[in-house]
């Protein structure tokens, strides 16, 4: 199962440790032990460990589908409707393999808090992306800024200009 695949199911943020990370093809370490054939087993409390020296935060990381899309509002008319044509007619994308969030919903200011592989901002900023049509690449992640929806409804110029860099994104 695909993180795409969990995310549908799990809304919680998710964390994952280093030392929870096993390699493909290895078998991860998980011990069952039942009560009824080890007799007289008694359970005690943990421990309270003590750490030295300064705990360090964990980022948070919000799991998405494959492709994720940020707007500036929510989609409404001419630009749901060129919005729909773009994604499920263009890239030909399926509903499990995207996600779709308004900018005043989103919890995150960093592409390191995003599992997602492709994002795609339309009409909103992200911290340290600035050039629009340009697709950057940072870490495993391609990220896009464009013009708003409704503003790239309305403009033959910027439909193509968008179209030609999601190619870059999505090549077939």
């Amino acid at each position: 199962m695909t993180i795409g695949e969990i995310s549908m199911f799990i809304k919680e943020d998710l964390y994952l440790l280093p030392n929870d990370v096993h390699r493909p093809g290895e078998k991860p370490f998980i011990e069952t032990v039942s009560l009824e054939e080890h007799e007289g087993l008694s359970i005690e409390e943990p421990e309270e460990i003590s750490v030295a020296g300064p705990v360090k935060e964990i980022p948070k990381i919000h799991v998405f589908n494959n492709v994720l899309f940020i707007t500036d509002k929510p989609l409404s008319g001419l630009a749901s409707e060129t919005f729909n044509k773009l994604v499920f007619n263009a890239l030909k994308l399926k509903e499990t393999d995207f996600t779709v969030l308004n900018q005043d919903d989103i919890t995150f200011s960093k592409a390191e808090e995003i599992n997602s592989r492709k994002i795609i901002l339309f009409g909103t900023s992200f911290s340290g992306f600035q050039q629009k049509y340009k697709p950057h690449k940072e870490a495993e992640k391609l990220i896009l800024l464009a013009d708003s929806m409704d503003r790239i409804a309305h403009n033959n110029d910027l439909k193509k200009e968008l179209w030609l860099n999601l190619q870059l994104m999505f090549p077939s």
